[in-house]
């Protein structure tokens, strides 16, 4: 994963398993389809990620308690 700088923390295998998301000690939250990353987030503090069931969206949890969801739709 050349995108992430430091340390991956987190990783989550998309349900279809057509892609991932990651997330980074640099703070970045990646998404990943075809290989092709795409920033969602930066400078956060990702430790958890989760996608629902179906793939619709995506959740990453801080570690500072701080919760983030995206719509895998809209971006």
């Amino acid at each position: 994963m050349e995108l992430h700088r430091g340390t991956v923390r987190a990783l989550s295998l998309h349900p279809n398993g057509q892609g991932f998301a990651s997330s980074g000690d640099e703070g970045w939250l990646c998404l990943w389809q075809q290989l092709q990353p795409r920033q969602l987030l930066d400078a956060g503090d990702v430790s958890a990620l989760a996608w629902h069931p179906l793939g619709h969206y995506l959740a990453a949890g801080g570690c500072q308690g701080e919760v983030w969801v995206w719509s895998a739709q809209a971006g």
